[in-house]
């Protein structure tokens, strides 16, 4: 009664023939659904979205045109300074100042006084 019946079949396949073997049927039913869709017969869409597929819609150039409008300021002119004599023996004549750039909403401010030996 020890003794093991004995086995009269077959045994099991090795685990790489029937990976590849597998592989290889999953790859064929997967080639054949994407012949499938590239011929354009898809269950899943039916037939109306395949015909509106192929009507061409008409392209649409559009432009975008910015205008920019580039303004240079100019500064003013430089107005010379008339010499100013008082009573007094020694003559003094006012600066020339420099061009200011100014900002356009803001006036210029007043010039500093003259500042002369004898005062």
């Amino acid at each position: 009664m020890t003794d093991r019946p004995q086995r009269t079949g077959r045994r099991k396949p090795s685990p790489l023939p029937v990976f590849v073997t597998a592989m290889a049927l999953f790859l064929v039913a997967m080639s054949l659904l994407a012949y499938q869709l590239a011929q354009g017969k898809d269950p899943a869409l039916g037939a109306t979205a395949i015909t509106s597929t192929k009507a061409k819609r008409p392209v649409i150039v559009r432009r975008i045109v910015k205008r920019r409008i580039v303004t240079t300021v100019k500064p003013a002119p430089v107005v010379a300074a008339v010499p100013v004599s008082s009573g007094s023996t020694v003559s003094s004549s006012a600066s020339v100042a420099a061009p200011v750039a100014a900002p356009v909403a803001a006036p210029a401010p007043a010039p500093a006084p003259v500042v002369t030996a004898s005062s």
